[in-house]
C-alpha cells in the first residue's frame, strides 16, 4: 500500500492492481501478457522513473481511437498528466472519461519492458490547487520545468495493469 498525494488515504500501488488485473485475466489476455514475464513492483517504479513520456489513448465521438504523447508523474496508484483544456485528448475524456496508457522502454529491440495502465480519468478543470499542493514540485523535479501552460490536469486512477519485461534492464538507458 501507498499513500497517494492526490488524496492521502492508502491505496494500492500499480502492482498490487497488478495482481488483480491477472486475476480477473481472461485465458486470452494470460497468454497475451503471461505472468511469468510481468514486471515486480521495483521493475515498475524503475520504468515509471526512467521514462518520462507514454502515449495516452482515448475514444473519439464517432468511437475512432486517438493517441497522443504525454508527459506524466506517477505517485503510486494514480497517473497525473497535464493538458490544454482544448485539447483532443481532454474533449474525448469529457465525453468518455476512461483511458488506456502505454509506457515502454527503456529500448525499442528484444530487450523492452512494456506498462499498459488502463482505467478512468478526472478532469481538474483548475489545476491550481493540486500545483499548490503536491504537482508543481514533482512535476519540477521530473521535468526541471514549471506547468504554467497547464489548463487542465488528468488523473488517472488505474484498474487495469499489464505489464512485459521482467528481468529487463529496465534502468540501463544506454
Amino acid at each position: 500500500m501507498h499513500r497517494d498525494p492526490g488524496s492521502g488515504t492508502p491505496t494500492p500501488t500499480l502492482a498490487d492492481v497488478q495482481e488483480s488485473s491477472y486475476r480477473s485475466a481472461s485465458p486470452a489476455t494470460r497468454h497475451a501478457w503471461p505472468r511469468g514475464s510481468a514486471l515486480d513492483a521495483v521493475e515498475i517504479a524503475t520504468l515509471l522513473r526512467v521514462r518520462r513520456y507514454a502515449v495516452l489513448a482515448t475514444t473519439r465521438p464517432d468511437g475512432r481511437p486517438h493517441a497522443a504523447p504525454v508527459a506524466f508523474v506517477e505517485t503510486g496508484r494514480r497517473i497525473w498528466m497535464a493538458s490544454m483544456a482544448g485539447a483532443a485528448r481532454t474533449a474525448n475524456l469529457r465525453r468518455q472519461p476512461s483511458a488506456s496508457l502505454v509506457i515502454t522502454g527503456p529500448r525499442d529491440d528484444d530487450d523492452h519492458a512494456a506498462l499498459v495502465v488502463e482505467g478512468p480519468v478526472r478532469i481538474h478543470d483548475d489545476p491550481g490547487p493540486l500545483l499548490d499542493g503536491f504537482l508543481r514540485d514533482l512535476w519540477r523535479e521530473r521535468f526541471g520545468s514549471e506547468l504554467e501552460w497547464a489548463e487542465t490536469i488528468l488523473e488517472l486512477t488505474p484498474t487495469k495493469v499489464l505489464s512485459h519485461g521482467h528481468g529487463t534492464p529496465i534502468g540501463d538507458v544506454s
